[in-house]
């Protein structure tokens, strides 16, 4: 398995067009899992918070819906995956973000709850989203109802990133 530790630009055309190349370390070569995945998940983060305009509806600059609930998705899976793996040392897998946070210590999951909607409703809206990650990108293969719910997400993003962050210090 492979993991893109950078990118770099090497060259603005003309026309705007760029081209990157990545730059990759190979497991027992430099590989980090926490720190390459902290990376990782950062950029999902900004990807998120780029399509989703920070949840700003704005006519001039419109959401990419699909993409940015995806990325939010993925980073909040990761920050999940990270968070567990700094208090236990666990590598959790999956996607299913209900089941992942559920591994998480009580203060944590106070922490992100607390900074992603109220209680009240916080595990019902997580429930309703728990499998975003996967549905939205498979959602032309079954006729299903999805449920975006992309502010919670990108508030969870944030919200776990910045848990994450406070346990690493």
């Amino acid at each position: 398995m492979r993991s893109a530790i950078s990118h770099k630009i090497i060259s603005t055309m003309a026309d705007k067009t760029t081209y990157t190349i990545a730059t990759w370390k190979l497991p027992g070569r430099g590989y980090n899992y926490e720190s390459d995945m902290y990376k990782v998940a950062l950029d999902f983060l900004s990807g998120a918070d780029k399509c989703l305009n920070g949840c700003i509806i704005d006519k001039e600059n419109p959401m990419l819906l699909w993409s940015g609930v995806v990325c939010a998705s993925f980073c909040i899976e990761l920050f999940l995956k990270l968070i567990v793996f700094r208090q236990s040392g666990r590598k959790l897998k999956g996607h299913d973000l209900e089941k992942l946070f559920s591994e998480l210590t009580k203060e944590s999951s106070e922490n992100i709850e607390r900074k992603t909607a109220p209680s009240n409703i916080f595990q019902k809206i997580l429930k309703s989203v728990a499998l975003n990650f996967v549905n939205v990108r498979y959602e032309f293969e079954e006729d299903k109802l999805i449920q975006f719910q992309e502010n919670f997400l990108l508030r969870m993003a944030k919200a776990a990133r910045t848990e994450y962050e406070r346990i690493s210090v």
